[in-house]
């Protein structure tokens, strides 16, 4: 829930300035992870690396926290 105002800052930004596809795509990905579903019952006997694929919204999350700061620098250098 903390996470939806900064995507809609973040999707603001985007639309407001026609920011390129990479941005964009790399956006929606970041968004898609955010809003991940996933049944934790059916990753009870994963173990090992495997196991870190049950935090989809935390990746999301750190994911949309470095997409913020990348497009701060690139406000910051006039881009």
């Amino acid at each position: 829930m903390l996470t939806l105002a900064p995507l809609f800052i973040a999707w603001t930004w985007v639309l407001r300035r026609s920011a390129g596809i990479v941005a964009t795509a790399s956006l929606a990905i970041v968004t898609l992870l955010v809003c991940a579903f996933y049944d934790a019952v059916s990753l009870e006997g994963v173990r090992g690396w495997e196991a870190l694929l049950a935090y989809p919204r935390l990746y999301g999350t750190l994911g949309l926290w470095g997409w913020l700061g990348w497009a701060l620098g690139r406000e910051g250098n006039g881009g």
